[in-house]
């Protein structure tokens, strides 16, 4: 998932740098207050964005209000909406101040695996996504994991903005369904679209040096 984000050949913004915060053990498993303590390690060493492929059916208050304190401080925080197929809600992306990402395929439809819940923030690619893999050599594989990666390199190519997630949402292309379930149940506000949020960054940046000019 690494090279999701900054890969040279498969990465969003290759200029990204990374750092691997170790939560779960050889065998996937692990505990909140390891995820705890890597979300208070990013927030005192200034990282800007976390990404957090991993989830639990439930979560503590405490969990909650760490990631509230690390939102107030700045952090970002993106995670997987989680594989379980079906309406499910999946901790820590189901948490108030986590953007929440879910997948689709390449025909812009919702993945099966593809959790499906209210808090579900936006979408992107999660089916036989290419990357970077042990060996020195590449796969495909399908997942949230996938999504979230793509959703935290394009947040990446913006990082100095102050309002990130709204412009995740509102230069994400609407998508539809046509379900028992509500649009934005499955796809969030739509598919992740880093060329519109790029070029909105680059026009208020813009609009930001002509102001400074002007007075």
């Amino acid at each position: 998932v690494a090279g999701l984000v900054a890969g040279n050949n498969c990465g969003v913004a290759p200029g990204a740098e990374l750092y691997a915060l170790k939560v779960l053990d050889s065998r996937g498993s692990g505990s909140e207050a390891y995820a705890m303590a890597a979300i208070e390690w990013a927030v005192f060493n200034k990282l800007d964005i976390v990404n957090m492929s991993f989830g639990a059916s439930m979560a503590s208050s405490a969990f909650q209000q760490m990631i509230n304190a690390a939102a107030q401080r700045g952090l970002i925080m993106v995670a997987a909406a989680g594989n379980d197929g079906g309406y499910y809600a999946s901790f820590p992306a189901a948490f108030e101040n986590v953007i929440s990402v879910a997948a689709i395929d390449e025909n812009l439809e919702h993945a099966d695996f593809s959790n499906i819940y209210p808090t579900n923030d936006i979408s992107a690619p999660g089916v036989n996504i290419i990357s970077s893999y042990l060996g020195n050599s590449y796969e495909s594989l399908d997942g949230t994991s996938m999504a979230s990666h793509l959703v935290t390199g394009s947040l990446s190519l913006i990082i100095n903005n102050q309002d990130l997630e709204n412009i995740l949402k509102e230069t994400a292309t609407p998508l539809h369904l046509g379900s028992e379930f509500e649009d934005y149940e499955v796809f969030g506000a739509g598919l992740v679209r880093a060329d519109m949020m790029a070029e909105n960054y680059s026009k208020s940046r813009l609009m930001e040096i002509v102001r400074r000019v002007l007075w």
